[in-house]
């Protein structure tokens, strides 16, 4: 992945206004981006000095740690033009000085909290691009990218419909009908062993009779489990190669298939 894309995204900036900042064309940062040209040592202390990155090599193709420690690291944020950008740094240099500091340890208002929340977000639909999109070795073809498309789309567009679905019922009924999404999606977390049945059941914390979905989820848990250890036991007695032909020629009849 691209160092200097993902923070440019985290700071807010889009490639046009990179480009102005460093009074040179947006293609010139596109191909930055894209490793087609390396970015020259003059404009990568610009950069380093505009988003106040410390790491210069942080802004070329990076593995999975540091990408990690950058969508972790702490920002500051400032407000330019009536735009709020974010940066790596409490810098103080002709770019401008005023930061807030939004990720420490200390106590945060309500807008503070606000704004991490809608960071925390911004982020987390970055990280869904870029693993639909990433150059993954099971990934050889655009056929098998249409797929990890259908797949995305299917999985976070139903979630989310769920979701307005449930935020557009009666006031009274709007929290029951999302934590039975919630019940949904912890039953999926401890089927796949993202999170174990007596953490989940300690960490629960019901909100009160109606909301209290614990029993729900587990039952939904171990319908999932029974399903995933009879499919799985079964795989070794299916034809991959017939499996994979015959997807190949639903997604050329079908370009929506998802399985």
């Amino acid at each position: 992945m691209n160092g200097l894309k993902l923070i440019r995204t985290i700071s807010n900036y889009s490639q046009a206004n990179l480009a102005e900042k460093l009074g040179v064309t947006r293609q010139a940062v596109n191909m930055w981006e894209h490793s087609r040209k390396p970015i020259p040592e003059s404009r990568r202390a610009e950069i380093c000095e505009l988003l106040g990155v410390k790491n210069p090599e942080w802004l070329d193709e990076i593995d999975e740690e540091t990408m990690n420690l950058i969508r972790t690291h702490k920002l500051y944020k400032k407000v330019e033009d009536g735009i709020e950008h974010f940066h790596f740094s409490p810098t103080d240099y002709k770019y401008g000085k005023y930061y807030l500091y939004i990720n420490n340890n200390e106590d945060f208002t309500v807008d503070d909290r606000c704004e991490m929340k809608r960071m925390k977000f911004k982020k987390l639909l970055s990280e869904i691009t870029d693993y639909i999109e990433s150059e993954r070795s099971e990934i050889r073809n655009s056929m098998g990218r249409i797929v990890r498309f259908n797949h995305a789309d299917k999985i976070v567009g139903d979630v989310f419909e769920a979701w307005r679905t449930a935020m557009e019922k009666r006031p009274e009924l709007k929290m029951v009908y999302v934590y039975a999404i919630f019940s949904a999606l912890d039953a999926v977390s401890i089927s796949f062993d993202l999170i174990t049945e007596e953490d989940y059941l300690s960490s629960a914390n019901p909100s009160g009779d109606f909301y209290d979905t614990r029993d729900l989820t587990i039952t939904m848990s171990k319908q999932i489990r029974e399903y995933l250890d009879f499919a799985v036991n079964g795989i070794g007695k299916v034809d991959r190669k017939a499996m994979r032909e015959a997807l190949e020629k639903r997604i050329a009849e079908d370009p929506d298939v998802t399985d």
